[in-house]
């Protein structure tokens, strides 16, 4: 931990090991904010903070450790969130801590009291067990974490000084790494998202059948609550969405209609069918759909390269529009104005839409988005209308910047590498050539991901959420039965969820908690939460 990266164990036994590891929690050096100093703001009693390390003593005034909080201490000393994060890695029995030396310690290094407690800052959901972290959490004018939520949360009143991105920074470090199995099918998992409230989680399943579960509670347990035949399925219902209100969700499969059902009624047969394809095409396929933010419009993408747009207030389809050569697998609006939107398929190019100028029939994109060298799965957008990241049958991971348009030379090399394929993802392994491939010409892609693999289906990838994470992570499933976890910045790989026996088809991590769900082919659906002790067992 710190700048020597040394790893602290609090179930170590020795009186030695012990004081060493307090002092180095309460000593360690950090490159931003220092904890002693957060520690200090947070003490209502005392103006000063006296460090005791290396036989020496400190002594902080009130405003040295305030101007602390925003630049490096000179000494060198203290520890930033990040390194707190990292003691919730590192926890120690209730019960130990109680009666062994080293709370002691702690707390005549920090000059702060040690409280152990249930619903501190906490990382385990495991019951009897507490994290060193309540130094930060003990005041009522500290920041409040709870317990089983895992959801840390500025103070709204008092003399908080841990700002949003701090939370943040904590919370990002609390990467998911514990499964358990919420629900067992006898048919492959295709679809499963939370609600943009994380009370709702809907999975789709080759059954033919949309389930609802209640996650609103915080014991872990998905309950539940509807189950929905859907209609006219064919192979599978192969995407879904939820309304932003998170009132109705809608579903595709190959048919003619997309389906829309409300979440709340109590009805689990009324659906209402909502026609796309006008007898354009006689085998009609909707790969893709999703709600605009203000819930008038639906967007979906189709197998034959066409975009829709259903209007909901006229009950009818409104407009088509001719977008890619190719299978179209995924439309996603870029922002919550609703104006801008992308669309992404097989002919490996990703377009950006401008709603405001769209008129049926063969309408122009304002860009387009070129570097894949095969088909694109998948695609989502960071919310902030100019990021997105898209996922290929070429086995990455791109990160676009739509203020970077790709120009001829980049469409042109992609579309000449997506017609030399001549695998088929589907079934067959992937050749070895693709891992050698090297960047194509006019890539205008800012950062590419590679360490998961893509076939047998449309495998989606995500960013993290922004509560919790800053969307730091970009995440993504895997044929091989994991799930993997890159840093956004960097494109290292961070994590490999394990526990799947099939392809993972679906990832969703939820919006307020470290919390990941996995859809599986192997008829499972996992939920992920941080677990302390158990990081070494799931991750490689």
């Amino acid at each position: 931990m710190g700048n020597n990266n040394d790893h602290v164990r609090a179930d170590e036994s020795s009186e030695d090991d012990e004081d060493d590891l307090a002092r180095r929690i309460i000593l360690s050096s950090a490159n931003s904010h220092s904890l002693i100093a957060a520690i200090a703001r947070y003490q209502s009693a005392s103006n000063t903070l006296v460090v005791d390390g290396d036989g020496d003593q400190e002594e902080l005034s009130s405003d040295e450790v305030n101007s602390s909080m925003h630049q490096r201490s000179s000494s060198g000393r203290g520890m930033n969130v990040k390194a707190a994060a990292l003691l919730a890695k590192y926890q120690a029995n209730d019960s130990q801590l109680k009666h062994s030396s080293f709370a002691s310690r702690l707390y005549k290094l920090s000059g702060y009291p040690l409280q152990i407690t249930g619903i501190g800052m906490c990382a385990s959901m495991t019951k009897g067990r507490s994290s060193l972290l309540p130094l930060l959490s003990s005041r009522a004018t500290g920041p409040y974490l709870n317990y089983r939520k895992l959801r840390l949360i500025p103070r709204k009143s008092g003399n908080s000084n841990l700002s949003i991105q701090d939370c943040r920074s904590i919370q990002s470090d609390l990467l998911p790494n514990n499964r358990s199995i919420v629900a067992r099918y006898n048919h492959k998992a295709f679809c499963g998202t939370f609600s943009s409230s994380g009370d709702v989680f809907m999975s789709a399943c080759q059954d033919q059948f949309v389930r609802l579960y209640n996650t609103r509670y915080d014991d872990g347990v998905f309950r539940e609550f509807k189950s929905i035949r859907a209609h006219d399925v064919g192979w599978s219902i192969l995407d879904t969405a939820f309304s932003p209100d998170g009132n109705f969700l809608i579903y595709s499969s190959w048919s003619d209609y997309i389906h829309m059902c409300g979440v709340w009624d109590e009805s689990h047969h009324s659906q209402t069918p909502l026609l796309l394809n006008g007898g354009e095409s006689h085998h009609f396929c909707v790969f893709t759909v999703a709600f605009s933010n203000d819930n008038s419009e639906i967007l979906a993408g189709a197998n034959d390269g066409s975009i829709y747009i259903y209007d909901r207030s006229r009950d009818e389809r409104t407009l088509r529009i001719e977008g890619h050569e190719d299978d179209l697998g995924c439309v996603r609006f870029a922002d919550s104005s609703g104006q801008l939107f992308y669309s992404a398929g097989d002919d490996g190019l990703c377009k950006v839409w401008d709603r405001r100028i769209l008129s049926d029939g063969r309408a122009q994109p304002v860009g387009i988005l070129a570097g894949h060298a095969d088909g694109i799965t998948f695609l989502d957008s960071m919310g902030d209308g100019r990021h997105l990241i898209t996922n290929s049958k070429d086995q990455s991971i791109k990160l676009w910047d739509i203020r970077c348009f790709s120009g001829r030379e980049g469409v042109d090399a992609t579309r000449k590498m997506v017609a030399r394929q001549r695998w088929d993802y589907r079934w067959q392994e992937v050749p070895g050539y693709v891992w050698k491939r090297g960047k194509l010409k006019g890539d205008s892609s800012i950062m590419t991901y590679r360490g998961h693999c893509v076939l047998h289906t449309l495998i989606r990838c995500r960013f993290s959420p922004i509560e919790t994470t800053g969307q730091r992570y970009i995440y993504t499933g895997c044929s091989s039965g994991k799930m993997i976890v890159y840093d956004a910045l960097t494109g290292e790989v961070v994590s490999k969820l394990k526990g799947h026996s099939a392809c993972v088809r679906d990832v969703s991590w939820h919006p307020h908690r470290p919390q990941l769900v996995s859809s599986s082919w192997d008829g499972t659906i996992a939920n992920w939460n941080y677990k302390s002790d158990h990081s070494d067992q799931i991750r490689e």
